[in-house]
């Protein structure tokens, strides 16, 4: 919790610094690229972070140098194939700008070194070492908001130089993880069995990742194909107003599947028993928060970004809805994870993207802003209920039989 509170509440923070530099039209591009930051990091998520995170504290510990051989392996992999998507995304979202060239470059090259960085401090939470990822966060953020900070009194930052200066400190992180790394190279056969091993996690979860980031994006994408980036922009600004529901949302998840495959792995009961009690405690976390957001809006947005973003303050009653069922449906997924019912994520994540295209478009046309928030109801709460019927439906069936 302690470091989603660094990490996140740094970004939150980098995230006002700059809607005040680039103003309300330039944030909101910022911002639609930054949806291929977030989706080359999601995607990293199945490719290599959670079989990192399920098979590292499992393996045997003579073995445990070689599997995060092959996992380095495969991560420089993944940074390699990521670079022609990256690459052409952003051209599509900048091109004609007179800084479009440059833009890409920095975009590729955050990218790469930033999925870098997650890589390592996923690595040292897997090889339970949490103390050398935090202290490895505390001075990336400590050193990126110094220099973001001091940048901004020199006045004319762009995206670009945004995104290049922020290379510095990820680069001095990366050094330290890598110095601290324990990795020992081995026959080919072993490499290629541990490979195995990780692609047989990541496999199942590659298309339900895509299909979650599609449900959960394409609404900025119509947003700005109707409305405008300076929506985008407000969409946002809103959506970081939510960011402590984030930092609540992904301390939940981690530490419920480290629980969950530690402890409860070989004890269904004992399983549901924990997520009965989950459920109740953060959907009153979540509702309280969501409750207090929506209650001071106006002032949060004002406050924080400037007036000019005040104007998007409908949108936090919208993700504050929003938030109940996707607390519910990332503890049902982890449940899922455990007693190994990949599908029911899958095709829940599947549906919700097919409803999000179906809808998201249509409704932001009609209502706007309130289409863009309506449609983040509906798909959170279809995914929700998919899920849960998904699982039971698992259930009736090993009954039946």
């Amino acid at each position: 919790m302690l470091d989603h509170v660094v990490v996140s509440g740094s970004r939150f923070l980098l995230s006002i610094l700059i809607a005040r530099a680039l103003g309300l039209e330039d944030f909101g591009i910022y911002s639609l690229l930054w949806t291929i930051v977030t989706l080359a990091a999601a995607m990293q998520v199945p490719v290599i972070i959670t079989p990192l995170m399920q098979i590292g504290p499992r393996v045997v510990h003579q073995r445990q140098a070689e599997f995060f051989a092959t996992a380095l392996f495969v991560q420089l992999g993944y940074s390699v194939v990521v670079i022609p998507f990256v690459t052409i995304s952003a051209a599509v979202i900048v091109w004609g700008r007179p800084d479009a060239v440059a833009t890409i470059f920095a975009v590729n090259a955050y990218v790469l070194v930033f999925n870098q960085y997650e890589y390592f401090r996923r690595y040292f939470f897997a090889d339970g070492r949490r103390v050398t990822a935090f202290i490895l966060d505390a001075i990336l953020y400590a050193l990126l908001l110094a220099i973001v900070l001091g940048f901004l009194n020199l006045g004319g930052m762009t995206i670009a130089t945004y995104l290049a200066m922020s290379l510095v400190p990820a680069f001095v992180s990366c050094a330290l993880a890598l110095r601290l790394y324990k990795y020992r190279s081995t026959r080919r056969s072993i490499h290629s069995a541990q490979a195995r091993r990780i692609w047989r996690i990541s496999s199942m979860l590659i298309v339900s990742t895509l299909a979650g980031f599609v449900s959960g994006h394409v609404f900025v994408y119509s947003s700005a194909l109707f409305l405008g980036t300076e929506e985008v922009g407000g969409i946002a600004a809103a959506r970081n107003m939510m960011g402590p529901l984030a930092v609540l949302m992904m301390a939940l998840e981690n530490s419920m599947t480290r629980e969950s495959v530690l402890l409860y792995r070989d004890s269904e009961a004992s399983l549901m028993a924990y997520i009965r009690q989950t459920r109740i405690k953060w959907v009153i976390v979540f509702a309280t928060y969501a409750g207090l957001a929506a209650l001071f809006a106006e002032d949060l947005l004002n406050l924080s970004y400037g007036e000019r973003f005040g104007q998007f303050y409908s949108l936090i009653y919208w993700m504050g809805v929003a938030s109940i069922p996707q607390v519910l449906s990332r503890i049902q997924a982890v449940k899922l994870r455990t007693v190994g019912n990949m599908k029911a994520i899958r095709d829940a994540n599947i549906s919700g993207m097919f409803i999000a295209c179906a809808s998201a478009p249509i409704l932001i046309y009609l209502f706007g802003l309130n289409g863009a928030g309506l449609s983040i109801v509906i798909v959170t709460s279809s995914i929700m209920v998919i899920q849960f019927l998904k699982d039971h439906q698992l259930e009736w069936l090993n009954i039946c039989k």
